[in-house]
């Protein structure tokens, strides 16, 4: 028995090399080829290639690698596009690197090249200072803290250097048999946006249910369907999906299995609010954290309660949570879809609440891989907004109030185009 898993582990080790040195290959000639560099499904059919490596063999050191080339080859392919939006999955796919493998000897550089992103192309301070404080404090022996300092010294200087994009040297090999197709800088071939809309609730999870009957799977479902008209309409290279469109049932954690599987470059949960008082009411933005307080606690254990998961569970999920790298954008994300709808619904409507924007451990959020939040659209279980919260025209306000959010938060990290 020792023996056969012993061979088995070996086989299957042996096949990620294989599929490893086959993706190899494809940047090999990809990198050896100039021409081939200037039209971008070559550089996509390789990462495609890296892509499946690092999925189905992730555990494995040729797994790691993958997911470090994938930051590199979405760099190289930045460069050659001036596309912010392959900027942004550079810096993801090296994060992820990083983060599930921080005692891998190429963490430090993840890290690194990072830093220089964030703050070269994004001129974001704050977080390259913060991934170069972690060179510095964590790769203290690693070869690219030395590095890492001077490049903090530039940034608290305000120099952005004019490129420090990695030496990689050419590599060797026969160049690409197909003929490229399109472009690859072309306002066409743009990089889509994929953003996943989740209704709350659903199917025989009515949510909670307003005095006049109003259930709040439906008014979700209903404001989810605008919000992806909307984002279709002002964002042009965004890719919408909806993880219900309908009135089933869907689990939790199917819910953030299917943006993931979407690759979502952003997350929305929405849902309706509800409390014991009927005076209560307001609009309210979460992000995935610990909980601000004890109403906060209270709502995400109300909204978990169809999760199938023990409260005993939560201290393992926590401290996944706190591993996640989409935690300060999540918030960021939060904040403006807040304003937004705040301003979008005050505008219309009198005695619209600032509820805040909170955290909390919401099931739904816990495993996103991208920046996601929940938001409590309004409370059905006060007369006065379930009455608003049916009328289309409320619901559209609320529609293009999120919308101008991510709008706004996707313009910040260069990675739209709109239509406007």
């Amino acid at each position: 028995m020792f023996l056969c898993v012993i061979i088995s582990h070996s086989a299957w080790a042996g096949d990620a090399d294989e599929a490893y040195r086959s993706a190899r290959e494809c940047y090999s000639d990809l990198r050896s080829d100039k021409g081939a560099q200037g039209f971008r499904e070559n550089w996509e059919r390789c990462i495609g290639q890296f892509e499946a490596v690092a999925k189905k063999y992730r555990k494995t050191g040729s797994g790691a690698d993958a997911l470090y080339s994938l930051g590199r080859l979405y760099e190289e392919l930045a460069y050659n596009s001036k596309n912010q939006a392959d900027w942004l999955k550079s810096k993801k796919m090296y994060t992820s690197f990083a983060v599930e493998h921080p005692r891998d000897s190429k963490a430090d550089d993840a890290y690194f090249r990072v830093a220089c992103i964030e703050w070269e192309r994004f001129h974001d301070k704050a977080s390259a200072r913060k991934n170069l404080l972690k060179i510095i404090k964590y790769y203290r022996d690693g070869d690219t803290a030395g590095e890492a300092a001077k490049y903090l010294k530039n940034v608290d200087a305000g120099i952005i250097p004019e490129e420090t994009v990695p030496n990689y040297p050419p590599a060797k090999g026969p160049a690409p048999k197909n003929q490229p197709v399109g472009p690859l800088a072309s306002e066409s071939v743009v990089s889509s946006i994929v953003i996943v809309i989740d209704p709350g609730h659903g199917g025989a999870d009515t949510g909670a249910v307003g005095s006049s009957g109003t259930q709040e799977k439906d008014v979700v479902l209903a404001i989810s369907k605008k919000l992806s008209a909307v984002i279709g309409r002002k964002i042009k290279n965004a890719k919408v999906y909806l993880t219900r469109s309908d009135d089933k049932t869907l689990d939790l954690d199917d819910r953030v299995k299917f943006a993931n599987g979407k690759k979502a470059d952003v997350f929305i949960s929405i849902h309706a609010n509800a409390a014991p008082s009927k005076k209560e009411s307001g609009v309210q933005t979460y992000f995935l954290n610990n909980a601000t307080d004890a109403a906060a606690e209270r709502l995400a254990l109300q909204e978990n309660k169809n999760s199938g998961r023990r409260a005993s569970d939560l201290d393992k999920i926590i401290a996944t949570m706190l591993q996640n790298a989409s935690t300060d954008e999540s918030r960021e994300l939060a904040g403006k879809i807040h304003s937004n709808l705040l301003k979008g619904l005050s505008k219309k409507y009198s005695g619209v609440s600032d509820q805040k924007i909170r955290s909390a451990l919401f099931y739904v959020l816990v495993g996103a891989k991208c920046p996601s939040v929940l938001v409590e659209t309004s409370y059905v279980s006060n007369p006065k907004e379930e009455k608003r919260l049916k009328d289309e025209k409320y619901q559209t306000t609320i529609a293009e109030s999120v919308a101008d959010g991510i709008m706004q938060h996707m313009r910040s990290a260069g990675a739209m185009t709109t239509s406007l």
